[in-house]
C-alpha cells in the first residue's frame, strides 16, 4: 500500500484501498463515505435522521474502510446498505446489504397522531387497537348505529360510511358513501 493523502480524521484513509469512486459509479467505499457522513457531519441534510437521533458508525467501522469491507463484503449491485433495527447503529450484527423493496419494508413508522374522541361520518373513535408490521393504524370504533368494529386509519379518512348494518338504514348512499337526493313517493 501506498500513501494517498495526509488524512489525520481517518488514519487508514491514508492508504490506497483501491476502492474509491471512480466515474460517479456507487460503490462500496461510496456506501462506507455517505454512512460515516450522516452520522458524524451536522451539516449534511440527512444528519437529523441520522447522527441527529444518536445513530452513529461503530468504532470498528468508522476509522477504517477494509474493516467495513472484511465485514460486510463489497456492495451488490442494485442493493444499498441497511440497519436491521433502525434505532440502532451501523455495526456487523446490525447492518445487511438490502433492495429498496426491503428497505421500504424496514422504515420508521410514521408519528401516530391521536384519532381517539374524532368523529369520521357515523364512526367515533375510541381509542387505538394496533399498528400492523407496515405501521398502519387500526382503531376500535363505535358506528351510531351502536356496532363496535376496529377499522383501519385509511378507511376513517377515505370511506367512513359506517358499519355494514348501516348500510342497509336510512336514506340510501352512492358507492362513494354519499347520501342520495330523497325521491319523492
Amino acid at each position: 500500500m501506498t500513501p494517498e493523502s495526509k488524512n489525520t480524521r481517518h488514519p487508514d484513509l491514508r492508504w490506497k484501498h483501491g476502492y474509491a469512486p471512480r466515474k460517479g459509479r456507487n460503490s462500496t467505499y461510496t456506501t462506507w463515505r455517505n454512512m460515516i457522513e450522516r452520522t458524524a457531519n451536522s451539516k449534511v441534510p440527512a444528519y437529523k435522521n441520522y447522527g441527529g437521533r444518536g445513530i452513529s458508525v461503530c468504532e470498528r467501522w468508522r476509522h477504517s474502510f477494509p474493516n467495513f469491507l472484511a465485514d460486510m463484503g463489497e456492495c451488490p449491485p442494485g442493493l444499498t446498505i441497511d440497519r436491521i433495527n433502525n434505532d440502532g447503529n451501523y455495526e456487523p450484527g446490525n447492518c445487511r446489504w438490502a433492495t429498496r423493496k426491503q428497505q421500504q419494508a424496514n422504515k420508521r413508522p410514521k408519528p401516530l397522531i391521536d384519532l381517539t374522541g374524532q368523529r369520521f361520518s357515523r364512526w367515533l373513535v375510541l381509542g387505538l387497537s394496533h399498528r400492523d408490521h407496515h405501521g398502519i393504524a387500526y382503531w376500535f370504533c363505535r358506528c351510531d348505529c351502536g356496532t363496535e368494529k376496529v377499522v383501519s386509519h385509511a378507511s376513517l379518512h377515505f370511506s367512513s360510511r359506517g358499519c355494514i348494518l348501516c348500510a342497509h338504514l336510512g336514506r340510501p348512499r352512492s358507492r362513494k358513501g354519499q347520501f342520495l337526493p330523497k325521491t319523492k313517493p
